[in-house]
């Protein structure tokens, strides 16, 4: 989830993360609600009734670490060696203009609304 904020060619993913409260808190949120589902589950998610050991939630976080290199080393084949993309999405450009687009036509409806209406 901390890795899927930057998906341009940034390689500090950290950078900015206090900035969004919200953010926080909803990943806070998650991290609590994965350990206690993951030690009290019990039989209804079946899960160990005593829960996991120490050496299982390291096993765990190692596991969820192995992502960080993973996908530090893909932004780097993507935007260093295979040159796919500069950072900038185009899609984000047709987007604000599809966006702009469909502004003007809510405007223009609006507009035929209050023609209506004083009619």
């Amino acid at each position: 989830m901390v890795l899927c904020r930057k998906i341009d060619n940034t390689y500090n993913f950290l950078s900015g993360i206090f900035a969004n409260q919200s953010f926080i808190w909803v990943w806070v949120f998650i991290v609590a609600v994965q350990i206690i589902l993951g030690q009290f589950g019990g039989q209804f998610f079946s899960v160990f009734s005593g829960g996991l050991s120490g050496l299982q939630w390291a096993v765990v976080l190692l596991s969820a670490l192995i992502v960080v290199p993973v996908s530090l080393l893909s932004k780097f084949l993507v935007f260093e060696i295979l040159k796919l993309g500069d950072g900038e999405d185009d899609l984000e450009e047709e987007s604000h203009e599809e966006h702009d687009e469909q502004n003007k036509k809510l405007e223009n409806g609006n507009d035929i609304l209050k023609q209506v209406k004083v009619k």
